[in-house]
């Protein structure tokens, strides 16, 4: 009587251990962003410090309405161990084709297809600027940090990996009239996730559901910077809890039985 109980105590414990292992191991999750509910608003300056120091910058104004505001989707690759999400890179998130384009860019070359639209025109150090550019092509990773339920992200950064702004622009003393590709992958296309905002991180069955705040900024060449705020939402399945636990019950039987084969020889 005492080696059976001895023997039950045993699958107990070991199943429950392994239980805990199992609940504490890495899974990589694969979220589909949620295109209808994800979006980034987009503000910003040209010729910031450019070309001289001393140059505030000209505000960067929407092209047509709602031309600095944009649907987003794609997938987002992550580990959730106990609660927490990891990322580490390899998410492909996509801005879709503004309803407001087409967008006055560069009319010798294209990207892709119209994320945002702007334009601006003022009074920089050396005389007169106008320019007009359109962001297209844009695509984004999230290559560090974590996030858990009820907290702001931590250690978070966004980088475009795709995408351009395609321009074009006159100014006197620049030369006149120019066109020009802007490359968003690379330099300062990364920024860090500065938001305040919570995280929702919860599970419905075998449903996890991310809404992620964003806040970063971004900069380039000639003096270009963009300031980028949001938020997205992203579902991913996760694997049934069922089925590991028949595969821990399993495991602890096989050493129970293990153990009591021991005892007899």
């Amino acid at each position: 009587m005492k080696t059976r109980l001895s023997s039950l105590i045993g699958v107990v414990a070991i199943t429950t251990l392994m239980s805990v292992a199992v609940s504490s191991q890495a899974a990589m999750l694969t979220f589909n962003v949620d295109q209808g509910a994800s979006y980034l608003n987009l503000s910003g300056l040209v010729a910031y410090h450019y070309p001289s120091p001393t140059d505030a910058g000209l505000t960067s104004n929407p092209q047509a309405t709602g031309s600095l505001s944009d649907l987003w989707g794609g997938t987002i690759t992550a580990d959730l161990t106990g609660g927490v999400l990891t990322f580490t890179g390899g998410s492909v998130i996509t801005a879709s084709q503004n309803p407001s384009a087409p967008f006055v860019g560069n009319p010798t070359h294209t990207t892709g297809i119209d994320n945002y639209g702007i334009w601006s025109a003022g009074l920089i150090s050396v005389g007169t600027l106008s320019i007009t550019g359109s962001y297209q092509g844009l695509v984004l990773d999230i290559p560090a940090g974590t996030v858990h339920n009820g907290a702001a992200p931590s250690g978070m950064s966004l980088s475009f990996t795709g995408g351009a702004i395609e321009y074009s622009g006159f100014s006197p003393a620049l030369g006149g009239a120019f066109v020009g590709t802007s490359a968003m992958a690379g330099g300062g296309g990364i920024g860090a996730n500065i938001t305040a905002g919570l995280v929702s991180l919860t599970t419905a069955g075998t449903t996890e559901l991310l809404i992620l705040p964003i806040q970063f900024q971004t900069t380039g060449g000639s003096g270009r910077v963009e300031n980028w705020s949001g938020q997205i939402i992203a579902l991913a399945t996760i694997p049934e809890p069922s089925t590991i636990t028949v595969a821990l019950l399993g495991l602890g039987l096989l050493a129970a039985r293990v153990r009591g084969r021991a005892r007899r020889h």
